[in-house]
């Protein structure tokens, strides 16, 4: 087997087995964007409030209305500083913000194209969530020197965890929040690897395009390219990842294990390098930079692989053999 037949082999993945004419519908895909932004910010607003309410009621802005409440979220949204709870409640607020109106968004989709949400998740009968949890721990392996290797470089940088070492409920608060990353990147998830890839598969089903343009429109999504050259590095990086996500995601039927990794990814940022809303490190970029999101890359299909050709993993992990991409499907039992 050759490794151009695994990469063709995607334009068959089981994710994409039961595209129809409507999700490539110009009508319905029009409607989706429409319906699908105004519900985006409808639902942050909602939770924004919901959220950030009884924060303000009890809080140093009480009795301010309004003004107290986007004071409140002031306070919260200044990356790494106040006290240890605030840093806590602003990742806390900062995720669910932004998960729960791409959950939103990803479901209004999936009923316009009318189809359940689960199809844009996995071809698998059920949400494989033990595969999440592989994709995680396996990411970290993959993450973890080059995690290693900044902190060595920049030992004087101090990590968000290790800042609130001194107040053991603090720290235990902030971690607890760090988890509300696992769903918020499966709702990333959902939106770029799952609606968005499927809708450029009714285009074309051409791998390229399938792992190119749902990368880039991720990577663009984050608002990451600006003029300065660590931008355009950041939003490389992005798209890099986004590659490899969607090659795990079309290569085993479904997005769990991208999602795990997206989690590992995550979470090593907010507990080791900055907070969530914090604008990462400028970095030097150049060829270095570009040949160590590379190997993050090829990490991430090693790590595939090894899911693929692993009946170990396979049965850890509750993948079938009708959800790997070919030609690998006719080869491994179920």
């Amino acid at each position: 087997m050759s490794a151009r037949s695994v990469w063709d082999g995607l334009a068959d993945s089981a994710l994409l087995a039961d595209l129809d004419a409507r999700e490539g519908s110009p009508r319905v895909i029009l409607l989706t964007l429409a319906g699908g932004l105004g519900l985006y910010f409808l639902v942050g607003v909602c939770v924004w409030c919901l959220l950030l309410a009884p924060i303000t009621l009890f809080g140093p802005h009480a009795g301010e209305g309004l003004e107290g409440l986007t004071q409140a979220w002031l306070d919260l949204g200044r990356p790494g500083q106040g006290s240890a709870l605030s840093q806590g409640l602003s990742l806390a607020v900062i995720t669910a913000v932004n998960a729960a109106p791409l959950f939103a968004c990803a479901a209004f989709a999936a009923a316009m194209a009318q189809h359940k949400l689960h199809t844009y998740a996995t071809a698998a009968p059920r949400f494989r969530w033990r595969l999440l949890l592989l994709g995680l721990g396996l990411s970290l392996l993959v993450l973890i020197p080059g995690l290693a290797a900044d902190r060595i470089l920049s030992p004087e940088a101090t990590a968000p965890v290790a800042s609130l070492a001194a107040d053991l409920p603090a720290e235990a608060l902030y971690m607890a929040a760090a988890l509300l990353i696992i769903p918020a990147a499966l709702a990333e998830e959902l939106v770029f690897r799952g609606w968005f890839l499927r809708l450029t598969a009714t285009v074309s089903r051409r791998p390229a395009a399938l792992v190119s343009v749902s990368s880039v429109v991720f990577a663009a999504a984050h608002f990451s390219f600006r003029p300065a050259a660590a931008d355009a590095d950041a939003f490389i990086r992005l798209a890099l990842m986004g590659a490899g996500w969607a090659y795990m995601t079309l290569r085993l039927g479904g997005l769990e294990f991208a999602a795990g990794s997206h989690a590992a990814n995550n979470l090593l940022i907010v507990l080791f390098l900055h907070p969530l809303d914090a604008d990462p490190p400028a970095t030097q970029g150049g060829p270095i930079e570009l040949l160590t999101d590379l190997a993050l890359v090829a990490g991430y299909v090693v790590i595939t692989e090894g899911v693929v050709r692993s009946p170990y993993l396979r049965r850890l992990s509750g993948v079938r053999a009708r959800e790997i991409s070919p030609p690998d499907a006719a080869e491994h039992g179920a």
